[in-house]
């Protein structure tokens, strides 16, 4: 959705060749290409296009539609031709003027050319000039594609990050493309335990049990730092579905996040879990892991008087007595 009307996208491409369409049912604008080009710097002109080839960019209308074609010429220059209504119409001023428009929607609304405009505004701006281009973008695939590259090209700070993923937080609505940024912005900052701190927070707007569980498992490390697995453990706390939640636990635990210091949220969240199988599928995991402290696996016995299923209980207090001695 965009601000709260339908969106219809649609890109392909293969071999040098593409086409990209937008709509809201307002507004659309469609790109067609047949071979490599490059736009301008400003953004609102097509300035050379592979030669023998052809960009057409129109108002998408099937009937009567409005388009300004650019022709790739031998020399390295290029041919512009303007259609209003089907009809060719000189170019200047009409022309220029709508593709100046159309190509500002095309770049805002897909993404296109990013690695190149996020390094252009961090030279005029710095992350500031970027952030200001991403509250013009028109959707959020185009907001993830900036806010991913602003990551891969600026060193930002953990104070600026949690700054950045606030406001993607804030200003991305889709649960899909807010939980791959997440993904990136802890792929990038693996190790860096206040950056991860930061990048849990942002997945706070996430709606989707699977997105949420997908996001949080993206910014688990091997091993988990303490004050990660304790953002982890808070976040998990949102996650209705039974399976997602055990899923999620499952992997904190294998990652070394669960401890003596997290062991308290992490069964609390066990036993608010529904599903007998899927409290029993977490305690058996951690049962199951190597060098166990005795105080956690403690409170996984205890944890398991939460499980309603006598068969799950049984099955985990079995598997922790042939695993570990029978203490006091």
């Amino acid at each position: 959705l965009l601000e709260g009307k339908p969106l219809s996208f649609q890109r392909s491409a293969a071999q040098g060749s593409g086409s990209f369409s937008w709509n809201d049912n307002v507004d659309r604008v469609s790109i067609k290409w047949t071979g490599a080009f490059r736009i301008s710097d400003d953004d609102k002109d097509i300035v050379w296009v592979e030669p023998g080839k052809m960009v057409q960019v129109s108002n998408g209308a099937k009937v009567f539609s409005t388009a300004v074609e650019v022709k790739g010429l031998a020399d390295g220059k290029v041919e512009r031709i303007y259609y209003r209504n089907s009809m060719s119409r000189p170019y200047e001023p009409e022309g220029r003027e709508f593709l100046a428009a159309m190509l500002q929607k095309v770049v805002r609304v897909s993404g296109f050319g990013a690695e190149d405009r996020v390094a252009r505004f961090l030279k005029q701006g710095g992350v500031n000039a970027v952030l200001a281009e991403i509250e013009l973008m028109q959707g959020d695939y185009a907001r993830r594609v900036y806010y991913g590259e602003l990551l891969k090209q600026a060193k930002v700070t953990p104070p600026e990050l949690a700054k950045l993923m606030g406001r993607a937080s804030e200003t991305i609505r889709s649960d899909y493309e807010l939980a791959s940024l997440v993904a990136k912005a802890a792929a990038e900052n693996q190790g860096n335990e206040a950056a991860l701190v930061a990048v849990v927070d942002a997945t706070k707007t996430i709606d989707s049990d699977y997105e949420m569980r997908r996001a949080l498992t993206a910014t688990l490390a091997q091993p988990v730092a303490p004050k990660v697995a304790s953002s982890v453990l808070t976040s998990a706390g949102t996650i209705a579905s039974d399976y997602e939640r055990a899923t999620l636990l499952i992997d904190l635990a294998k990652r070394g996040g669960l401890t003596s210091a997290t062991k308290g949220p992490f069964f609390e969240l066990v036993k608010t879990i529904r599903q007998s199988h899927e409290q029993g599928r977490v305690l058996r995991s951690v049962a199951a892991m190597p060098n166990l402290p005795e105080d956690v696996l403690a409170d996984a016995v205890r944890a398991s008087q939460a499980i309603f299923g006598d068969y799950e209980r049984t099955q985990f207090l079995t598997q922790s007595i042939a695993r570990l001695p029978v203490t006091t």
